[in-house]
């Protein structure tokens, strides 16, 4: 049986990552501060005590396994370096994501495939990836849009959506014909996991981007609107704004200066070179299945949903 270690499991891709995981046959292990572990829910997983930025902790709890799994997208050099030098020590292969629209983010905005260098990579997250490899480790960076998924609280769209008594408001940072990029937690796991099965076969260094979903605010409206059976009203998110979250306007401006045209800027992730290394298939939920499953929306029925969901054994 082979044996992952997976950091920040609490949460976001860490969390979906060790379920992932735990489903295709591996041992899921572990490394929180004590004061989190009372806290940790899901059965099945190898709780060790220790603090994961601290190399001497991390090198004890990557004793003997195969992946090392980060669970973070916002990951610099001061992050990397220990999880690089416990990959290093341990032979194991390193997992990254990355989320397109990170700040600060870890690679440039081309697109991605196997074959890809380091190079994409900003400079500071270049040396200890590059350290690993050095040292026989071997690194699977796996790039999205925006997540989507349950236990993921600081999602961009946990936060643009709020559930009101008169319906949804959903807040868009600049327009509604604003087109962004989401993607499913589960199913970037689950392609991530497949991935791991099969590690020795890929490159040093594999780059993939995930394709997700691809669409307008207004349209991701409609989409709500469908699945919620609900009104939904469409309102620009702006520092002023009347908002629950009103503080994470701040963050919403900056995506805005960051990425003025998200279209014209920023690379559709269609995912071939995943779907073709994959066996011609990828993880995919619809959309108004993923919304739900996240909590996020509240089907008015869901058996009127058609879900689909296809993934490859």
């Amino acid at each position: 049986m082979k044996t992952a270690l997976v950091i920040d499991i609490g949460h976001g891709f860490g969390i979906h990552m060790a379920s992932a995981l735990l489903r295709r046959g591996w041992h899921v292990r572990s490394l929180m501060p004590r004061s989190a572990i009372g806290s940790a829910w899901m059965s099945g997983i190898e709780y060790l005590t220790g603090d994961p930025r601290q190399a001497q902790h991390l090198a004890r709890a990557a004793d003997g396994v195969e992946a090392i799994v980060s669970g973070s997208p916002y990951l610099g050099p001061h992050e990397l370096w220990p999880l690089a030098m416990a990959a290093a020590d341990s032979g194991a292969t390193l997992v990254l994501h990355d989320n397109l629209y990170a700040r600060p983010k870890m690679s440039s905005s081309r697109g991605l495939d196997p074959t890809a260098t380091l190079d994409h990579l900003i400079p500071d997250v270049q040396n200890p990836l590059r350290s690993a490899i050095e040292h026989g480790s071997r690194v699977i960076l796996m790039r999205s849009g925006d997540l989507i998924g349950a236990h993921a609280p600081n999602g961009l769209l946990s936060q643009l959506l709020v559930d009101m008594p008169a319906g949804y408001r959903l807040y868009h940072p600049g327009g509604s014909d604003r087109v962004h990029t989401w993607a499913n937690l589960p199913d970037v796991a689950n392609a991530t996991g497949r991935l791991l099965d099969h590690d020795s076969a890929l490159p040093t260094y594999a780059a993939f981007d995930f394709p997700g979903y691809r669409l307008s605010f207004a349209d991701l409206a409609d989409t709500v609107r469908r699945a919620s059976g609900r009104p939904v009203k469409l309102l620009p998110f702006g520092v002023n704004t009347t908002h629950p979250f009103a503080g994470f306007a701040l963050h919403l401006r900056a995506l805005r200066r960051a990425y003025p045209g998200d279209a014209a800027t920023l690379p559709p992730l269609d995912g071939e070179q995943l779907r073709v290394t994959l066996g011609g298939s990828l993880p995919f939920t619809q959309l108004p299945a993923a919304l739900i499953a996240a909590g996020l929306v509240d089907s008015v029925d869901q058996r009127e949903l058609h879900w689909s969901y296809v993934e490859s054994p």
